[in-house]
């Protein structure tokens, strides 16, 4: 494992932020009912390694797939500690103007101070 997180941290050198699907395909209530085992591994199939590799990450909404009515998303990832990063790509993303928040709002909810410093 520290030889692949050594590895997959090369790639940090040369891109800020990484963007998979978050699952390969939406399931019903009743598909995750039937199987739940099954389907919470195919949950995690794009997501389950940055866990693993320590890396921050941001699922978003992306729309809806046509063919079944269903929501879609993705999922930002970065280094650890660059949540702030992430958040302002997603806001970007979604196309909305990111929020701001005063040192002390941040520092109520472990974000920090104002500069994005942890």
């Amino acid at each position: 494992m520290k030889e692949l997180k050594r590895l997959a941290d090369e790639t940090w050198n040369d891109v800020e932020a990484v963007i998979t699907p978050t699952i390969g395909k939406p399931f019903t209530v009743a598909e995750v009912e039937a199987e739940p085992v099954l389907r919470n591994t195919d949950f995690g199939y794009y997501t389950n390694f940055m866990n693993l590799l320590d890396y921050a990450a941001i699922a978003i909404p992306a729309g809806f797939l046509e063919s079944q009515g269903m929501p879609w998303g993705v999922t930002l990832f970065a280094p650890a500690f660059h949540d702030d990063l992430l958040h302002s790509l997603a806001c970007r993303f979604q196309g909305r103007s990111e929020p701001t928040a005063t040192s002390s709002e941040r520092a109520s909810i472990g974000l920090g101070d104002a500069k994005g410093s942890l």
